[in-house]
């Protein structure tokens, strides 16, 4: 996963979202209280925004997001829910390129699928498995063949967790037409978490996903080649909410979160 893909790309709202699933939808089970309206990330030269809007009932309306260091970017993402207050589609816009929709398919009270679309084509799928505990424990990636038109699988993400239910482990693969056997690329391990309450507990994954209720102290990704070490610094609010995080790491970073 890019560094750009990983900050805006687009915070697949999962903005939102996060430990164990609740099987029926609950409103506004994303909007962390009070609500989180802005996150500023500073790396270098560059600093993204990211501005968050909120239905009535909680529940996330739209995002805005900016990339500025030498060239500046912009995109959106819009939330669209049926009558019963589901997720139902995200549409996904950059200037200057194709906005893509993300139509989500749920089963079981969870999202099963994700079928992705540009200029109304279909693109790729995302299936999403549970475990017993209504987890996310897998997600398998297909891509559509240039050649044939036909879809590939092209990659998994395994999910494991710690027994206080936040995020333990990330294991990704990759493949391809060419090497359509699975091929492991890193883990991530998160070695420990702080008390502290996550206002992104999702980590982009699903809008209806807790991945970490709490923040993380830190990780470790191993690579075939090496492993690299992230710490994480906050300064809190009385509330339990970070106000600022610092990751130490190969690269230092700066995130400051706003609120209402």
């Amino acid at each position: 996963m890019t560094r750009t893909t990983r900050h805006f790309g687009i915070f697949l709202l999962a903005l939102t979202a996060t430990s164990c699933l609740n099987t029926e939808p609950v409103p506004g089970p994303l909007s962390p209280t009070p609500q989180l309206t802005q996150v500023e990330t500073r790396w270098g030269d560059v600093v993204v925004t990211v501005q968050y809007y909120y239905r009535a009932d909680g529940q996330p309306d739209s995002l805005l997001w900016s990339r500025k260091n030498m060239f500046e970017s912009e995109g959106k993402e819009i939330f669209v829910y049926d009558a019963s207050s589901r997720l139902v589609k995200k549409i996904v816009s950059q200037t200057g390129l194709v906005d893509q929709e993300i139509v989500y398919t749920w089963a079981d009270g969870k999202i099963a699928v994700a079928r992705s679309y540009y200029n109304g084509k279909k693109d790729a799928y995302q299936f999403y498995d549970y475990n017993a505990l209504g987890q996310l424990a897998k997600i398998e990636f297909t891509k559509i063949s240039p050649e044939s038109g036909g879809f590939f699988v092209s990659g998994e993400n395994h999910y494991t967790y710690h027994a206080d239910g936040n995020l333990h482990q990330v294991k990704e693969y990759v493949a391809s037409l060419d090497e359509p056997q699975l091929t492991w690329t890193n883990t991530k391990t998160y070695t420990a978490y702080t008390s502290g309450l996550n206002p992104l507990p999702s980590m982009e994954v699903l809008p209806n996903v807790v991945l970490q209720k709490n923040l993380p102290a830190s990780y470790v990704i191993q690579y075939p080649e090496n492993t690299l070490t992230y710490t994480f610094t906050y300064s809190m609010q009385a509330n339990g909410y970070p106000s600022t995080r610092t990751v130490t790491g190969m690269e230092g970073e700066q995130n400051t979160y706003s609120y209402k």
